[in-house]
C-alpha cells in the first residue's frame, strides 16, 4: 500500500488558496482533488513529473474538464514563495516538492526491491548447489557385482564436475555484481560532490541505479553538471532555480543543450581580476 505525507497547513496554504481562486472551486475539493493526483503519481509517476501529453489524463484523474486551465492554476506562484503546486520544466511538469514528500516510500521500494533481488539469489545459488551435488553423487557410483551383464556409463553427458580450486560460476557472478555496485557507488559520490542542490540524497541514489551509468555516461554528466553550473538559470539568485537532483536524473538533463557563457567585454577587458579593479575604481590602489 502507497502512502504520502500530508500536512496539516495544506488546506489553508497559499498555494490552495491561489489555485481555488484560478479554478472557481472550493479549497476542500481542491485538496481532495490533488489527493487524487499525488495517489495517481505514486503508482504510475514515481519520479513526480508529468509529461505534456499526460495533461488530459491528469485532468481525468482530478476530475476536472479543462486541462489547460488546471495547470495554468496549479503553476501559480503566490507572493514570497519560488514555486506553486506545479513547477514547469522541459517537456512537461514537476510536482513540486515531490522528492521531499515521497522520499520514505521510495526508500522503502528499493528496500524491498533489494530483499527480491537478494532472495533470487540465494535460490540461484541453492539450485546450482544442488545440481553439483547430483553430479558428484552420480560420478562417486562404484559398480561392486562385476557379473553384472552390462556396467553403467559413469560419464554425464554435458556435465562437469566443479573444480574445488576455481571458484564457480556463481561466486565468479557475485563478485562481478559486487564490483559493479561498488562502481556505481563511487561514480554516484562524484556526481553528488559536483551537483549543486544536494536535496534527497537516497533518492537521488534511486534515480542513479535506476538510470543504470555506465562509464561514458559517468564522464558526460560530470561534464554536463559542469557546464550547466555556469548557466544564468542554475546561477539565479544564489542558485534557486537548480533542479533537485533525483529530478535532473529521472529526467536525463544531462542532454539538455546549454550555450556556454560568452564574454561579451570589450577587448583588452577579458581578462581583469574583479577584486583588483573595484579597489582601482574607487582610488585606493
Amino acid at each position: 500500500m502507497a502512502w504520502i505525507e500530508l500536512h496539516d497547513t495544506l488546506p489553508d496554504h497559499p498555494k490552495i488558496l491561489a489555485s481555488c481562486n484560478a479554478l472557481h472551486i472550493d479549497k476542500d475539493m481542491l485538496v481532495g482533488k490533488l489527493c487524487r493526483l499525488w495517489t495517481w503519481c505514486l503508482n504510475h509517476r514515481e519520479d513526480g513529473f508529468i509529461a505534456d501529453f499526460d495533461k488530459q489524463t491528469v485532468a481525468e484523474v482530478m476530475r476536472l474538464d479543462n486541462p489547460d486551465d488546471l495547470f495554468a492554476a496549479l503553476c501559480i506562484i503566490p507572493n514570497g514563495y519560488h514555486g506553486g503546486l506545479l513547477d514547469k520544466v522541459n517537456g512537461g511538469f514537476q510536482i513540486h516538492d515531490w522528492d521531499e514528500r515521497v522520499v520514505r516510500l521510495l526508500e522503502k521500494r528499493e528496500k524491498n526491491r533489494e530483499l527480491t533481488r537478494e532472495r533470487v539469489a540465494r535460490y540461484r545459488e541453492g539450485k546450482s548447489r544442488n545440481s553439483n551435488d547430483d553430479v558428484t553423487r552420480y560420478n562417486n557410483v562404484t559398480v561392486t557385482d562385476v557379473t553384472h551383464p552390462t556396467v553403467p556409463n559413469p560419464t554425464v553427458p554435458n556435465h562437469t564436475v566443479p573444480n574445488p580450486t576455481v571458484p564457480n560460476q556463481t561466486e565468479q557472478n557475485q563478485n562481478a555484481e559486487t564490483k559493479a555496485a561498488s562502481a556505481a557507488d563511487d561514480r554516484f559520490d562524484e556526481f553528488w560532490t559536483a551537483y549543486p542542490n544536494k536535496k534527497g540524497k537516497k533518492a537521488a541514489f534511486a534515480a542513479w541505479k535506476k538510470a543504470k551509468v555506465t562509464a561514458d555516461l559517468h564522464a558526460k554528466i560530470l561534464s554536463a553538471v559542469a557546464l550547466q553550473k555556469t548557466s544564468a538559470q542554475w546561477q539565479k539568485n544564489g542558485g534557486e532555480f537548480v533542479p533537485h537532483p533525483t529530478t535532473w536524473l529521472n529526467q536525463g538533463r544531462w542532454d539538455d543543450e546549454i550555450k556556454e557563457p560568452t564574454d561579451t567585454r570589450p577587448p583588452g577587458k577579458q581578462h581583469y581580476n574583479p577584486f583588483l579593479d573595484d579597489l582601482k575604481g574607487r582610488g585606493v590602489i
